[in-house]
């Protein structure tokens, strides 16, 4: 059985939150990932069209390739994650999702001291509505701005999760640590701050979520490397987040023909997001964010469903 802990909202009104607008969603964000792994490498960064060349060739088919390696091989030890947000249609059809490989799903629930994604409680409902035979693990994920505390935004998300309402098998909710850019602001916010507080604002949420958010495991981190070393770069600071799982973004050519992306501070991935281009075999047609866990169901259920 699964125990809901349903909790008061009578001081967390769905009025008090402002929708997501001015976001970039993730293909967006995916420019500014092979950006900036060209410019570490001392090249120019490449334009939009000249980045689309880097992501896979053909598309990450479910379930077709999570049975099939590319070489034709039974794949193995690899489980399938999506992640989805108001960019996400809510025509996609959840419950064909396990049946097709996918074992969980992270939603965006929002943004910043008071935004929220407004697609964030129905997918979020949905997802746990699920019958048992179609049921995928669900998780939560917060991208952290630039323009409040770690610790404002930790609340709000813990505020966020009230109002709908957690389960003891959801997945590690997130912080997502990345570009701070928007569609009427492309100058990356973080970049006024420095190395040190972008650190601080990030283990501001983490240890707050971790100390407050009660039902929830402790939490994890979505980042990129190429993110880090553009922003933080000092081993020191990098060390700092060691206590954290990393769910790693990396789309670069080379990590996807080896299916291994760079170590960020000598560190291997606990989930790394492979794609933006995922698809489909039935029930959504349009392109998906795809992440991969190396491991048997056994070991992400104890390292993501059974931990605390």
């Amino acid at each position: 059985m699964t125990l809901v802990l349903a909790m008061a909202t009578s001081a967390a009104r769905s009025e008090d939150w402002q929708p997501l607008t001015d976001e970039p969603s993730r293909a967006d964000l995916f420019l500014k990932v092979i950006q900036s792994d060209m410019v570490e490498k001392g090249l120019p960064a490449p334009t939009e069209q000249e980045a689309k060349s880097f992501a896979f060739h053909n598309a990450f088919n479910f379930p077709r390739d999570v049975i099939y390696d590319v070489d034709g091989s039974k794949r193995k030890n690899s489980l399938f994650l999506i992640d989805i947000s108001h960019y996400t249609d809510k025509s996609i059809k959840l419950g064909l999702l396990k049946a097709q490989g996918v074992v969980g799903v992270y939603t965006k629930a929002g943004q910043g001291a008071n935004y929220r994604d407004t697609s964030f409680p129905y997918f979020w409902a949905e997802l746990g509505k699920l019958k048992p035979a179609e049921k995928v693990y669900r998780g939560a994920y917060y991208f952290l701005s630039a323009s409040s505390s770690g610790e404002s935004q930790a609340k709000a998300f813990l505020k966020l999760m009230k109002e709908n309402g957690i389960s003891q098998d959801d997945l590690p909710p997130v912080v997502d640590l990345e570009w701070d850019v928007g569609k009427s602001h492309p100058d990356d916010a973080w970049k006024g701050k420095s190395p040190e507080e972008i650190v601080a604002s990030a283990l501001e949420f983490l240890k707050y979520v971790e100390a407050n958010g009660e039902g929830l495991k402790k939490p994890m981190i979505y980042t990129a490397r190429s993110f880090l070393m553009d922003r933080v770069k000092k081993p020191e600071l990098l060390a700092k987040l060691r206590p954290y799982q990393i769910w790693q973004a990396e789309y670069s050519a080379t990590a996807q023909a080896t299916e291994t992306p760079k170590q960020i501070d000598g560190r291997q991935y606990d989930l790394w997001q492979f794609t933006e281009s995922a698809k489909l075999g039935k029930g959504y047609s349009k392109k998906l964010d795809a992440n991969v866990f190396k491991g048997t169901e056994e070991e992400f259920a104890s390292r993501f469903v059974s931990s605390h």
